[in-house]
C-alpha cells in the first residue's frame, strides 16, 4: 500500500480531526502500523490482549507477517484520542499512521440475498479512488449509479464505501470489497463482470476523468486481534 495516498503521521491527525466534528458523521479511525520484526510477538499479544478487553469495536487486518491495519468505530474525539495510542508500545514498531474515514452507507451496496455472512468474511479488498478537487459531488453520483447497475444484475458480494475526511492526498474516497480470502474475491469479481454484462462501461470512462490515480490494498482479517465488528466490516 502507498502510506501517504491514505494516512497523516499521527501527530497531525488529531488536530485535524477536531477542526472536522460533524453531528452524526459515522467515523471510522484507521491505524497503519509498521511492526519491528524482533517486536512482532510482543504486539501481537498486546493487541490480543485489547481486543479481549476493548469497549468498542475494531477490526485488524493483516496485510503482511509485519503490516497491520486497524479500523475502528470512533464516535468523538477522545475514542480516536484513545485509539490512536493505544495498547502498542512505540518501541514496537518502525512507523505509525493514521487517517479518518466516514462510513457513506448513502453510497455502498448492500445486495438483497448476500452470498456471505459477516462471519463468513475473512478478506478485504480496498481500492482508493483519488478524486479530482471539486469533483466530490459527480463522485458521489457515479457511485449511486455503480450500486443500481449491481441492484439490477444481481450481483450478490457487497462493498462499502467510505469518504476519506483526515489524510494526505484528498478528496478520496474507499471502497471495500469482503471476501472470504482472496481467490474467493478473484472468483466472485468475474462473476460480478457477467452479470453485469458490460452495463458498468460507460460508468467506468466517465470514473476515469474524475480521478487522478487508483491505488489498492488487502488484507486477512485477523478476528483474534479485532473486537466485535467494526463499521468497516458490518
Amino acid at each position: 500500500m502507498r502510506r501517504f495516498i491514505l494516512f497523516l503521521a499521527a501527530f497531525a491527525f488529531l488536530a485535524a480531526f477536531a477542526a472536522t466534528q460533524v453531528q452524526a458523521a459515522h467515523w471510522v479511525i484507521v491505524r497503519d502500523d509498521a511492526v519491528r520484526p524482533p517486536q512482532l510477538g510482543t504486539y501481537v499479544s498486546a493487541t490480543r490482549t485489547a481486543a479481549q478487553s476493548a469497549r468498542s469495536a475494531f477490526t485488524t487486518l493483516a496485510l503482511s507477517n509485519l503490516h497491520y491495519v486497524t479500523l475502528a468505530d470512533a464516535p468523538d474525539l477522545d475514542a480516536a484520542k484513545t485509539f490512536s495510542r493505544a495498547w502498542i508500545d512505540p518501541a514496537a514498531v518502525e512507523s505509525r499512521a493514521v487517517a479518518i474515514w466516514e462510513l457513506r452507507p448513502d453510497l455502498s451496496y448492500e445486495p438483497a440475498e448476500p452470498r456471505l455472512t459477516a462471519g463468513e468474511e475473512g478478506f478485504i479488498h480496498f481500492d482508493v479512488y483519488a478524486s479530482l478537487p471539486g469533483h466530490d459531488a459527480e463522485v458521489e453520483a457515479l457511485t449511486r449509479e455503480y450500486a443500481e447497475v449491481d441492484r439490477k444484475a444481481g450481483v450478490r458480494h457487497r462493498w462499502i464505501v467510505y469518504a476519506v475526511v483526515i489524510g494526505a492526498d484528498l478528496p478520496a474516497f474507499v471502497v471495500a470489497t469482503p471476501a472470504r480470502a482472496r481467490d474467493d474475491y478473484e472468483s466472485e469479481k468475474k462473476a460480478a463482470d457477467l452479470l453485469r454484462a458490460g452495463r458498468d462501461l460507460p460508468l467506468h470512462i466517465r470514473n476515469t476523468q474524475l480521478l487522478r490515480r487508483v491505488d489498492s490494498f488487502e488484507g486477512v482479517i485477523r478476528r483474534d486481534l479485532s473486537h466485535g465488528a467494526a463499521r468497516e466490516t458490518k
